[in-house]
């Protein structure tokens, strides 16, 4: 392997149960944060170091989620697209 350093694989989150539980009783998730991440190791693939930035006192829940998975749907759609939507919306605007 090269010795160029990538990013994390993972990003882990957590959200803390709310204090008060909901009208039916039953416990709430408060907001999710960001609290670490999980690092490929060099040596052995598909294994991954998790590294705390923030470790969580409180009861809750914790989330991972795959960068590339994140990348996905952050990408804005083809130009194409877009024009076509920006042109239907121009459209339906005129017939008002």
């Amino acid at each position: 392997m090269s010795d160029e350093r990538k990013g994390p694989t993972h990003r882990v989150s957590f959200a803390a149960f709310q204090r008060e539980p909901n009208e039916n009783g039953e416990r709430q998730l408060g907001n999710a944060r960001e609290i670490g991440a999980i690092w490929e190791r060099k040596d052995r693939p598909g294994e991954g170091i998790l590294r705390f930035d923030h470790t969580p006192r409180e009861d809750g829940v914790y989330f991972v989620r795959d960068i590339n998975a994140l990348r996905e749907e952050q990408q804005e759609p083809p130009k194409q697209e877009r024009a076509s939507s920006r042109t239907r919306s121009r459209d339906t605007s005129r017939e008002r």
